[in-house]
């Protein structure tokens, strides 16, 4: 007859061993986490980003730009990739949009671009980035085509430039740094020549940035805005070819252009709307104008606020008069007539001196970022108004003659 403690033991090793047994089968009947849609598609873009980069870029970065890419996507392009699973088509629409979207070719001395297209400035310190005197290839020879790195840190030595570059960012499937300003240098060319210098893998244009010649003490050198490729998916982002004569060349980076950076102001799920003038504002009467409104409605169940950025382009012709004052500002509400009394955020507030001799232009672009409290709950909608009046020295031809306002709602 078995003891009491027997019993128990033995049933305590039976219940083990039939749990020892009956873990991975059980492991098996749990049903697996399956990940959403958005997040397969970012592993099939960050998996598809990883096989095309041929610069190094760090794992961390292909993520996040997996991550931004998938965000703004649609849910049907989401489902699409996800039934596909094929990246491909993604990167390469984005990779056209993008491209088209630089403004170089358009730019237009009184119009302001759009919102995805806009470039912002950069200036770095003088640096050079190509230096052909300092690599074993040597200078290019005539009717060469040789192919270099622009922006990034990495190789830079290998073309006689800074190690570790020279500050200009590289994106890793859209460019951070679309264009950058080169100073190019023509040094000890072999006879007359000129240079040529374009993005990576676009056709060869046919102007040059510059024109040199054997002159002995002298080498030419000019400053031009040149578009580069600017992704980890190219081996290079600039080229260069010389006619006619050989020369070596330097360039040295001076700055850069990068989009306007509309991704500081948000967060995952804000609302954008962009509003445009339709037609050039007259500023003659001094009235009270309405410039544009942008309408935002905020997300179900969500409070924030609203971030304006207003712009607006001034001329000021003078006929008459010897000062000028102008107010331009962004306020709630799109009331019958405008009132400029209410404006709130005064964008600017200009003083020209200017002799009453002939007529005169003045063009000034101000700019404001400016926040609003939105603290009704979800499915709120507000149209906000950019407003402007002349209110001292009115002249016939006083206009905005361009402007916009960016609202963007940003979830608390």
């Amino acid at each position: 007859m078995k003891t009491l403690w027997q019993t128990s033991m033995t049933a305590a090793c039976a219940a083990l061993f039939a749990a020892l047994l009956a873990g991975p089968a059980a492991a098996q009947l749990q049903p697996a986490a399956e990940d959403g849609p958005r997040e397969k598609a970012r592993a099939l873009i960050a998996e598809t980003l990883e096989k095309r980069v041929v610069r190094p870029v760090a794992p961390e970065r292909i993520e996040a730009e997996a991550e931004r890419i998938v965000a703004s996507l649609p849910e049907e392009q989401v489902q699409t990739l996800v039934e596909t699973r094929d990246a491909a088509p993604v990167l390469e629409e984005r990779t056209r949009a993008a491209k088209a979207s630089q403004p170089l070719a358009v730019i237009s001395g009184k119009a302001l671009g759009d919102s995805q297209s806009d470039l912002v400035f950069v200036p770095v310190a003088p640096c050079r980035i190509i230096d052909t005197r300092q690599v074993s290839a040597g200078p290019l020879a005539a009717n060469e085509t040789r192919h270099f790195l622009v922006a990034g840190t990495n190789a830079f030595l290998a073309q006689g430039g800074t190690g570790g570059g020279c500050g200009v960012p590289d994106g890793v499937s859209e460019p951070a740094a679309p264009a950058v300003v080169i100073n190019f240098i023509a040094v000890g060319p072999s006879g007359p020549g000129n240079l040529r210098a374009w993005e990576y893998g676009q056709p060869v244009p046919r102007a040059s940035v510059i024109n040199y010649a054997n002159v002995p003490g002298l080498n030419i050198a000019n400053g031009v805005v040149v578009p580069i490729e600017g992704t980890s998916l190219q081996p290079a982002d600039l080229s260069i070819r010389s006619d006619v004569g050989s020369t070596h060349v330097v360039a040295d980076v001076t700055g850069y252009f990068t989009r306007f950076p509309l991704e500081q102001f948000t967060t995952k799920g804000d609302i954008l709307v962009v509003a445009n003038q339709p037609n050039p504002t007259d500023l003659s009467s001094g009235t009270c104008q309405r410039i544009t409104t942008c309408t935002v409605t905020s997300p179900p169940n969500t409070i924030g606020k609203v971030v304006i950025r207003s712009m607006a382009q001034v001329s000021l012709n003078h006929t008459q008069g010897t000062h000028d004052r102008v107010t331009v500002g962004s306020k709630l509400g799109a009331e019958v007539p405008p009132n400029c009394t209410a404006i709130n955020d005064q964008v600017a507030n200009m003083d020209f001196e200017l002799p009453d001799i002939h007529p005169t232009s003045s063009d000034v672009d101000v700019t404001l970022t400016h926040g609003r409290d939105f603290p009704q709950p979800g499915g709120v909608t507000r149209t906000y108004s950019l407003l402007t009046n002349m209110i001292i020295g009115a002249s016939t031809g006083d206009q905005i003659e361009s402007a916009r306002m960016i609202c963007m709602f940003i979830p608390d």
